[in-house]
């Protein structure tokens, strides 16, 4: 039955050491209609593994997701597999990662989308922080995407794939009605990929 769930301004998460995984997994699956995270939600290098963080979140009501009040500076070797899959499946409408979403560290996004806004979503901008110059895995990373509804989808300035082995399925069925516009950026190099 829970509705809401907001993060006081005193949840300070600056000197977390250990990961973050599964955190909000499956929290107010069914009725959730937001998520506050509060303005001291901050992340830094000293974490590493935020993977399945939100997986499955609001699943079916969860309406918007807004991470620009927090800081996301992910730790080297970073897992962000599952972090975002499922989230708000059925009736998310906007996501919003933030200027302060740091990815340049992380080497594993596999499934890190799958799922996500499923059924509603209609555009998705990774911004300038997002950044995927070490990722070796990015299998199924955006995977039933935006499935219904999603028109464009803008993979930002820093969607570098280099150092990527592995695309199995990266894209299957993102945008899969109704999507119109797939911009790869300049740096999408599949070199690597095995």
């Amino acid at each position: 039955a829970l509705k809401s769930l907001k993060l006081p301004d005193t949840f300070d998460t600056s000197s977390l050491k250990s990961g973050t995984y599964w955190m909000f997994s499956d929290c107010g699956y069914t009725a959730m209609e937001e998520l506050d995270l509060g303005p001291k939600f901050t992340i830094t290098t000293a974490v590493s593994n935020v993977s399945g963080m939100f997986n499955g979140c609001g699943y079916k009501s969860l309406k918007k997701l807004d991470l620009s009040k927090c800081t996301f500076n992910i730790g080297n070797s970073g897992n962000m597999n599952y972090m975002f899959s499922d989230m708000g499946h059925d009736s998310m409408t906007e996501f919003i990662l933030g200027p302060n979403f740091n990815t340049s560290r992380v080497v594993n996004m596999n499934t890190t989308f799958s799922g996500c806004g499923y059924g509603a979503l209609t555009s998705f901008d990774l911004e300038d922080k997002f950044n995927t110059s070490k990722v070796k895995d990015m299998s199924g990373m955006f995977a039933n995407f935006g499935y219904k509804a999603m028109k464009t989808l803008d993979l930002g300035p820093y969607f570098i794939t280099s150092s990527a082995t592995s695309m199995s399925t990266m894209f299957k069925n993102c945008g899969y009605t109704a999507l119109e516009s797939l911009d790869l950026g300049d740096s999408f190099n599949a070199g690597k990929v095995t």
